[in-house]
This record gives C-alpha cells, sequence and structure tokens, in this order.
C-alpha cells in the first residue's frame, strides 16, 4: 500500500480498495451536519473553491437505504422529530456509518481512531461509534475548548468541539509519557527527601503508617483542552474549517509512533498530514475536493518541502450515478481543470476555469447535468445566455446525453462565430486518456493557488472583437 500520498475521490470508495487492519491512527473531521457551504477564495477573483457541509448531499439517498445502513427502523416511527428531521439527519447517518465500518475494518488492532465533531450530531454519532468500535472501546470524549468573538442572548455560548477517541483493542497506542503536563508547585514542594530511587516524600496511608511514594514527571492531562483556533498568519490558510496544528500535534503524538501510518479521510487543507510529516509519520490524506488536494500539495512543498503525489481516484459510470448532483458537479470540474461553484442559485453556471490567449486571460464556463434525460437545445441556448453575462465565448456542459437538436444548437454557434460550446458526455469524462486541453484545443491553465494569502489579481477581461 503506497503512503505519503494525496487521494482525490470519495473516501468511501478509497477506504474500500484499502487492505484490512493497515492504519496505525485514524483522525476524521467529517461534515458537521451544520447546514452551512463554506466558500473561500484561495488566489484570485474566479478561483473560489466550495467545501461542502450540507444536508443536501444525502437528499437522493432513499428510504431502504438508509435503514439498511443504519439498521433501524425509526424513520417509520410516528414521533414527530424523526418526521421532520429524516430528510437531513438521518441520511447523514447514514452517509456516515458506512465510512466509520470502513474506518473500522482497515484500523489494526493497535490503532486508534478520533472523530470530531460538534453538537450538531455527537450525540448520534457516539452511539454509532459504540455499535461499530464497540462501548468497551471507548477512551476518551475529548473537549476541544476555545475562545472567539460573539455574544447570545438566549443561551450559553458555544465554545468547543469533541473529539471520541475509541481504540480497537486495550492493547492501543498510547504515549503516556508525550501526554504529561507539570505537577502543581504546591505539590511539589513535598517532596523534599532522596535516596538513590529519586525525589520522594513519606505519606501517611489510611493504617498510619508512613510510605515513600517518588515524585513523577508530571500527571497525564486531563480530557478538556485548551487550544486556540487558527490565528497565526503563519498558520492560516483561509480554509473555513481549518484545524490548528497544536490539536493535530496532541493527537499524533498521543496514538501513533514515528513510521506509524496516519489516514485523514476528510483531510481539507492537509493540517493532519502536514503534522504527520513532521512527526515522522507516514501519511494519506484524502479528499474529493481537486482544490482541496491542491492546497495539500502546495503546503507540504512549501512547509516541508517535499513533492507529494496526488492519486486521481478512478470511477466508472456507474460511480457517477451514484453521486448526488453536488458530487458530480466537483468531480466534473475536477476533470476540467475548473473551479467548482457553490450550492446556492448559479444562473447556470457550476464552475469557471481559464483559458490562456495570447496575452490575454479568458474565463470559460462549465455546466454539469446529472439527468437521465437528453440535454436539449434549449439547454444549450440557455447555458449561452449565462456565457454573454460572463462576458466570455467559452464553455463546456457535461452531461449524460445529448440530443441531436442541442448538438446541431452548439454547432450553429460555433459557426456563426457567437460561442464555442463544448457537449462532452459523462461516459467520454471517463475515459483515462481523456485530456480536457486535447478534447477542446484551448490552452487551460490550470488554478494556482499559492501564495495562498495573495490579494486579488486582477484579469484582463475578454471582451468582444478584442
Amino acid at each position: 500500500m503506497e503512503t505519503n500520498v494525496i487521494i482525490q475521490g470519495d473516501c468511501l470508495k478509497v477506504l474500500k480498495s484499502m487492505p484490512q487492519e493497515c492504519i496505525d491512527l485514524i483522525y476524521l473531521d467529517p461534515p458537521f451536519f451544520s447546514k452551512k457551504n463554506y466558500d473561500m477564495p484561495f488566489n484570485d477573483k474566479i478561483s473560489v473553491a466550495t467545501f461542502k457541509d450540507s444536508t443536501k448531499a444525502y437528499e437522493e439517498m432513499d428510504v431502504d437505504t438508509i435503514n439498511k445502513a443504519l439498521n433501524i427502523k425509526l424513520i417509520h416511527t410516528d414521533n414527530d422529530f424523526w418526521k421532520r428531521n429524516e430528510s437531513g439527519l438521518l441520511r447523514y447517518l447514514a452517509y456516515m456509518k458506512d465510512r466509520l465500518k470502513e474506518c473500522y475494518r482497515i484500523l489494526k488492532k493497535t490503532g486508534s481512531i478520533y472523530l470530531h465533531c460538534d453538537w450538531h450530531a455527537s450525540h448520534y454519532l457516539k452511539i454509532m461509534m459504540d455499535e461499530i468500535f464497540e462501548y468497551k472501546n471507548f477512551r476518551n470524549e475529548i473537549i476541544w475548548h476555545y475562545k472567539g468573538r460573539g455574544m447570545q442572548k438566549d443561551r450559553f455560548q458555544r465554545k468547543h468541539d469533541n473529539l471520541f477517541l475509541y481504540s480497537k483493542s486495550k492493547k492501543s497506542t498510547f504515549n503516556k509519557e508525550a501526554m504529561l503536563v507539570p505537577l502543581n508547585p504546591e505539590h511539589i514542594s513535598r517532596y523534599n527527601k532522596k535516596d538513590e530511587k529519586g525525589i520522594y516524600a513519606l505519606i501517611k496511608n489510611k493504617k498510619g503508617d508512613y510510605s515513600k511514594i517518588y515524585l513523577k514527571k508530571g500527571i497525564v492531562m486531563d480530557d478538556v483542552w485548551e487550544i486556540p483556533f487558527v490565528h497565526s498568519k503563519k498558520e492560516q490558510l483561509g480554509y473555513p474549517t481549518q484545524k490548528p496544528e497544536a490539536l493535530l500535534e496532541r493527537i499524533i503524538k498521543a496514538s501513533s509512533n514515528e513510521g506509524d501510518i496516519v489516514i485523514d479521510p476528510f483531510c481539507g487543507c492537509g493540517t493532519t498530514i502536514d503534522v504527520a510529516t513532521r512527526l515522522k509519520r507516514k501519511f494519506i490524506g484524502i479528499d474529493i475536493s481537486h482544490i482541496a488536494c491542491k492546497v495539500m500539495k502546495e503546503r507540504l512543498r512549501k512547509k516541508n518541502n517535499i513533492n507529494v503525489p496526488i492519486i486521481k481516484t478512478e470511477y466508472t459510470i456507474e460511480d457517477t450515478n451514484k453521486m448526488d448532483w453536488y458530487e458530480f458537479q466537483q468531480w466534473a470540474c475536477g476533470e476540467l481543470l475548473a473551479v467548482p461553484g457553490g450550492k446556492g442559485a448559479d444562473r447556470g453556471i457550476d464552475g469557471e476555469g481559464e483559458v490562456k490567449e495570447k496575452e490575454k486571460i479568458i474565463p470559460f464556463l462549465v455546466q454539469s447535468k446529472k439527468w437521465k434525460s437528453n440535454v436539449g437545445d434549449d439547454r444549450v441556448r440557455a447555458f449561452k445566455g449565462s456565457m454573454d453575462n460572463k462576458d466570455t465565448p467559452y464553455g463546456i456542459i457535461i452531461a449524460n446525453n445529448f440530443s441531436p437538436q442541442a448538438i446541431k444548437q452548439s454547432e450553429d454557434f460555433h459557426e456563426n462565430k457567437k460561442a464555442v460550446i463544448h457537449l462532452i458526455t459523462t461516459e467520454e469524462l471517463l475515459k483515462k486518456n481523456f485530456d480536457v486541453k486535447k478534447r477542446t484545443k484551448w490552452d487551460i491553465m490550470a488554478p494556482d493557488y499559492v501564495p495562498w494569502r495573495k490579494k486579488d489579481i486582477e484579469l484582463t477581461k475578454w471582451t468582444k472583437g478584442g
């Protein structure tokens, strides 16, 4: 199994491809069921990446799939709570259970897993973890407490996340010596005697006898961790859910040793694999977003001076059919070297890229349609309108099939020099040798995300006749 790699793809598919009991430590920071979308710019005004954290990602999961995944019948209950939440919460839990079961399978007997979550679903995930990893293997609920601005009128401020620590057996790795905190000075003052074994105090027990109690180096820290959010400009990447390096450093030091394999199935901007590298652990970072994978690669190159390969997961038509529309959009834009859009009103635009034409940088637009039926000429004309609004002649539509009328409309636009709209089928995009530059004959510029905090670049706009 290859390590020290970044893998772009759905973590479920990647985890299923891995051998049993091959991983020493798993840290996962999945979507929190917070119903939020996270948008952030990395470099220029076009390169805006959306990272999903929304119940909409699971909307296409039907009742039978949920029941099979969760092995429960709650969705059929008369309880109003489950009726109101069946379209979101239960689908989210089914999504998580599939992935947590694979985490259990790949974890070594001596391994540990940290599941990072918050109040939105932590209580449900704890029950699920008890079922998958067994209640007896629960080790800690770690409270990561942080400070921040904000005032609440009707409740206490929410200023902590939850991390559930489970092992796979009693033989799990836990480096106690690395987790010691200094003793209280008042406590140390009692130890005022010394022999060949060390410094000690005479402590009176319940029977009235005195025993030698030797001074320890410290005590193991408790399960409430005071670690600030990412505030340092040196560490801050602008990623909306970025976790501090100090948090991951503590986790990795506690539950792994040098040379062990650490995996993060929702790796985001790569904090886990960055810290793992520095602590001499092997790593595997997984994320469905090609934007995130690019950020990870550049982060490791800049901070650790290593060139880490990005391995793209190979998909089949069956895989794309199982994707929800947002995952399909992310995947399609990745194949086209475009930056995917968000989940809100997009006016027919699902992604944007850049074409270099002499000294000009011209945007091209992407629209992805996950339809079983053909995309017709009306959609091509509507897309042309979106392109006009963006002042660009270049566009690509991805769909399973196109009607003859749609193909004819695209050809007419091209012949009349009104627009160049490439119609690319999903099956064509799935081919191993697919190359968007060869297919379009455009000089497409791959998105660049470094330097990370560079100010927006004003790009030369394409103008008609220019």
